[in-house]
């Protein structure tokens, strides 16, 4: 079975939090145990396969250093057309 991805801006945000978390020099397993997370729940998050909500975020945000803009604001999801 294919890998659902969640669309470019959940990829975004994926790679951003994988990036924050080996530059703050911790392990998936590290970052799960800091934000309540399985180490699953957060290679799904950094492949794009699964959202994480605005408290796990902060909480992410954190542990890594980085604040919750850094991570998210990079991208506009898609919204639905006006009119």
């Amino acid at each position: 079975m294919a890998a659902l991805l969640l669309g470019p801006y959940w990829a975004e945000i994926g790679r951003r939090i994988r990036d924050a978390r080996v530059g703050a020099g911790l392990t998936q397993d590290e970052l799960a145990g800091a934000v309540g997370l399985t180490r699953a729940s957060i290679a799904n998050v950094e492949a794009g396969r699964q959202v994480v909500d605005a408290l796990r975020l902060a909480l992410i945000a954190k542990a890594t250093g980085m604040t919750c803009d850094a991570l998210a604001s990079v991208l506009e999801p898609a919204s639905p057309a006006v009119g």
